[in-house]
């Protein structure tokens, strides 16, 4: 088993607290926050099968995610303000 498959299991247990916060957190802040944190674990994720599967040219699908997840942590805070006054 090669390093990077350990990391990106670790990586991928690293989501569950995420998870959690996302679905159950008592604020919106909560949320906001496990949103972003899941995001950058990730591109994270994304980066380290790509190495492992030596295609470092897959680096674009975690450049791409990475601007989504900034993107979608501003939608998020802007609906959830507005549902939540």
């Amino acid at each position: 088993m090669s390093i990077w498959i350990v990391a990106e299991i670790m990586l991928l247990v690293a989501t569950i607290p995420c998870a959690y916060a996302i679905l159950r957190g008592s604020t919106v802040g909560d949320s906001l926050l496990g949103l972003q944190m899941g995001g950058t674990i990730a591109v994270l994720a994304f980066v380290v099968i790509s190495q492992a599967i030596l295609r470092p040219s897959s680096h674009d699908v975690a450049i791409v995610l990475a601007l989504l997840s900034f993107a979608s942590g501003f939608i998020l805070a802007y609906f959830l303000e507005r549902w939540f006054r």
